[in-house]
């Protein structure tokens, strides 16, 4: 199906929550910026939503009625790689660790900010774009900016400045900002 902005990356999110405000602040804001978005109020919707629409990315609470949220993460992940935010009140190392460990990619704790939760999103698009564009090139990205170094066994010489002739050098590029 065709992407955001003709390009790859995030169309489809499946939000799961048990909050009707939660889900239609995630809808409204993420369909604002061209995603169809599917919304799930339980655990079980969430594992058939997942099954039959195939979200290019998930957004789940933890503390879901029936099937909890960490056993929607672990069901998703034992057959897709899709990423994966948890949106949670539970807000100690434990679950967050708990929530990483079962699959999730990302974690965000209750109370949280809408745009934050948006801009966590496209985050995660771009590296699913960068991802895809370099597997259908065959190729590691390339770096956009900075300069080649040199690295020798006794530590680094700037390529322009050169080396000595007989030693192995390694490139090694510095990114620098994106513009």
């Amino acid at each position: 199906r065709p992407r955001i902005g003709g390009g790859d990356g995030v169309t489809r999110v499946l939000v799961v929550d048990d909050e009707p405000q939660i889900l239609r602040a995630l809808a409204t804001n993420l369909r604002a910026r061209d995603m169809e978005v599917d919304l799930a109020p339980t655990g079980e919707e969430a594992l058939r939503l997942a099954a039959d629409r195939h979200p290019d990315l998930v957004i789940v609470d933890l503390g879901l009625p029936g099937i909890d949220g960490l056993d929607v993460v672990a069901g998703i992940r034992g057959w897709s790689t899709v990423p994966i935010i948890v949106l949670s009140v539970r807000e100690s190392e434990a679950d967050k660790v708990a929530a990483l460990d079962a699959g999730a990619d990302d974690y965000v704790v209750k109370p949280f900010d809408v745009q934050e939760v948006v801009l966590r999103v496209r985050a995660l698009a771009r590296r699913i774009s960068e991802r895809e564009t370099a597997r259908k090139g065959n190729a590691a990205p390339q770096p956009q900016a900075g300069h080649q170094t040199a690295v020798t066994p006794r530590g680094s010489a700037n390529a322009a400045d050169g080396a000595d002739a007989g030693e192995s050098l390694m490139p090694i590029y510095v990114v620098g900002a994106r513009n």
